[in-house]
Formats: C-alpha cells, sequence, structure tokens
C-alpha cells in the first residue's frame, strides 16, 4: 500500500498474480469454504477431473510429474515451492486430458453463463481505446489468422499452455516438466496443424545483392527500432531490447524468423524500392514499419579482459523477488543466466561493460570505493535496471 502505482489504473494493463490471490479470498469469503475444497466439490468432481487437484507437496498422487530447472551443468530438481505461496494464481496439479474437460465445460456454459462468460472472453481496453488482448482469466491471440483464446502458466519445473480456436473448435494442451518456451511453441504449431496452417516453409535462395536490399533501420509509429542486417552472408532481424533471429526468404519479399512464429512481408514503392514491411506474430497485426534514413549501427568491438578480472565478476545479482542474473566463466569466457532462462555468452566492450550477441541488451559490472563488485546494470529496450550482488 506505501508503494507508488506503477500507472493510473485504466492507462495501461499489466498481468498480476495478486489480483487471482485476492480472488481466491473473495471465494472463500463468499462460499465459506477453503479455496481448494470450493475447487474440488464445485469444478473438479461435478466435471469429471479425476486428475485434477489443488497442489499438495505430502500427498501421495500416482504417476505425478517432477519438475525441473537448469542449471551450470543440464538440469536439476525444481527448488522447493509451497503451495500456499502462488495460492489461487496457480497451485493447480492437473492433465492435458483433464484440461480438455474443462475447456469443453466452459464453452458450453456448464461453469459460468453465456452473460459472464462474454465478458470474459471480451478483450478489453485501456482509457485511450488501445487493446490489450486480455478479458477475465484469458488471453486473445492469433494463429496465421485464426483467433484464439489462450493462457500460460509457470511454476518451480514447470511450464503449460492451453489455446483455443473458437471458429475451429481446436483445443490443444501442452504441459511440460521443465521451464522455459518450449509449451507455447509446442502448443501453437500443434493447434496451427490442426487447423490446416502449419508453420511448415520451403526456404528460398536469394542473391546477395537482392539481400542487401532488406537492410536498414525500421521503425514503427510507437517509434521502436527493428535493424535489419546481413551477419556472415545471413540476413538478420533485431527489435530494440530482443533477441536476434536469422530470416529466411520462403516467398518474393517474405521472410520467416528461424526459431520463431513470426513472419515479415517486406513493402516496396513504384520504383521497386524497400520502403517498409509489415510484422505478422501471435499477436497480429503488429502494425507498419517504415524504412528510415538511420545508418545501421556499427558491430560493437569486442576486447579480450583477462580471466582473473572476468573471475571477479562471478556471482548472483537480483534484478527482481525471485528473479536472478547468475554470472559465471569457464576458460576465459563470462556467461549470465537469468532464473529459468538459457546461459547467455557476454563479450567485453569495455573492462566492465559487456554485451550479448544474441540480444539486445548490455551489462555493466559496478564497483564501490574499495574497487569491489557489488552491483551490475542492464540496459534492455530502453531500460535501465540495477541488480545487487546477493552471493
Amino acid at each position: 500500500a506505501d508503494e507508488p502505482l506503477d500507472f493510473d489504473p485504466g492507462t495501461a494493463w499489466n498481468y498480476s498474480n495478486s489480483g487471482y490471490i485476492l480472488l481466491g479470498m473473495i471465494i472463500e469469503k463468499v462460499s465459506g469454504k477453503k479455496y481448494a475444497d470450493y475447487l474440488s466439490e464445485n469444478i473438479f468432481k461435478p466435471l469429471g477431473m479425476h486428475n485434477s487437484y489443488y497442489g499438495d507437496n505430502s500427498m501421495i498422487i500416482k504417476n505425478r510429474v517432477s519438475g525441473y530447472q537448469q542449471a551450470n551443468d543440464g538440469f536439476k530438481n525444481a527448488d522447493y515451492l509451497s503451495m500456499t505461496l502462488p495460492y489461487s494464481a496457480g497451485s493447480i496439479m492437473s492433465t492435458v486430458e483433464d484440461l480438455s474437460i474443462w475447456n469443453t465445460a466452459v464453452q458450453e456454459n456448464k461453469l459460468v453463463n453465456k452473460t459472464s462468460l462474454a465478458a470474459a472472453f471480451t478483450d478489453h481496453k485501456t482509457l485511450d481505446g488501445n487493446l490489450t488482448n486480455y478479458g477475465y482469466g484469458w488471453q486473445f491471440m492469433n494463429i496465421r489468422g485464426s483467433s484464439t483464446i489462450e493462457h500460460g502458466g509457470g511454476i518451480n519445473g514447470f511450464v503449460t499452455q492451453a489455446i483455443y480456436l473458437p471458429a475451429e473448435n481446436i483445443f490443444v494442451a501442452v504441459f511440460m516438466n521443465k521451464e522455459g518456451p518450449e509449451a507455447n511453441n509446442v502448443a501453437t504449431k500443434l493447434a496451427a496443424l490442426a487447423a490446416g496452417k502449419p508453420y511448415i516453409y520451403k526456404s528460398i535462395k536469394l542473391s546477395e545483392e537482392t539481400i542487401k536490399e532488406y537492410v536498414g533501420v525500421y521503425e514503427n509509429e510507437n517509434g521502436e527500432q527493428r535493424i535489419i542486417n546481413i551477419e556472415d552472408g545471413q540476413l538478420v532481424s533485431n527489435r530494440s531490447g530482443g533477441n536476434k533471429y536469422n530470416l529466411m526468404a520462403f516467398d518474393f519479399d517474405k521472410f520467416y524468423f528461424v526459431g520463431s512464429l513470426s513472419e515479415i512481408t517486406f513493402k516496396r514503392n513504384d520504383k521497386k524500392e524497400i520502403i517498409g514491411h509489415d510484422f505478422t506474430g501471435r499477436q497480429s497485426p503488429d502494425g507498419y514499419w517504415k524504412k528510415t534514413d538511420k545508418e545501421v549501427p556499427a558491430p560493437k568491438k569486442e576486447i579480450t579482459v583477462d580471466e582473473k578480472i572476468l573471475k571477479t565478476y562471478n556471482g548472483t545479482y537480483q534484478l527482481a523477488p525471485g528473479f536472478d542474473l547468475v554470472i559465471t566463466t569457464e576458460a576465459n569466457k563470462i556467461f549470465a543466466q537469468g532464473t529459468g532462462q538459457d546461459k547467455l555468452e557476454l563479450f567485453a566492450e569495455t573492462e566492465t561493460r559487456f554485451f550479448l550477441k544474441v540480444l539486445d541488451a548490455q551489462v555493466e559490472f559496478n564497483k564501490d570505493s574499495t574497487n569491489t563488485i557489488t552491483a551490475l546494470t542492464l540496459f534492455q529496450g530502453g531500460q535501465v535496471m540495477e541488480a545487487l550482488k546477493t552471493k
């Protein structure tokens, strides 16, 4: 209550676990039951969801799956988390089969009436009229032109994604007992395949001269930049603060992002000059990106830093509660790994400032008056975030 607001109510939207915790408390207050009991008596048992439970670490459950997290040498068992912490913002154990039962019940108005469901499935707007792509507990996106109603979730060692295509009456659920983005990508590809719109491309070869036409700095109406350049003969795209992707042509002026589910279609004027591009992703349309006259930034120059200095940066730095950056060194190389993310190599620009090649981000290590490393600063997407060294 003492913290300042992130934004004035109605002016923006962010997902909030705290909001769902409040909803759980409201359920208990109105029903007079424990949240776990209410779920069991009013949803799981009546619908026949026999493999769904409120999370309980002590309960013996047949075929219970273990969760895993990435570690420096591969994987480790997921860190312990009491289900009393996520409470009604998570904490449900289930199966993809039970989630299919749940989705059918929702669509057939067995849980809420048509009026309430219509409100839940409404893409709500901020006060200035911008869509949030979110309703009451559901997210609205698209898969290759097909509208979707969906949601994902994640907790220590587990990630899930459920997608429903109402026009096609297709439901896909993917559960994964390892942290990472794969559940969303797999679910999306399966839904696209079932809808007859698979993410299958046949790459075509372009000449070196043709590839050069696409190089430039592109901007959208929000002032965000996308830099398209050539690296080692390959066309690459790097959005401000985002990952770097290789672009592969599959048609005239049409490219797909390798390792992503997005596409770019370049636009030409009457003189057949590239003037911009359209971007198609899960939240398309993402608007038009105009090609500017700005010069493509020169590649950052990499220097060598003594391994003894690199080792002084080793440690854990807290960017936010529950999210750390772990810095490690191996064979005169330095790496950063965010909680639940891949380990990425850093490259020295100066003795204390480093950059990433696969992501538009930089890291600066900070020293105190005794020349001891006490924190780092992360520069990404126009944001500047300090992380104190905790160990």
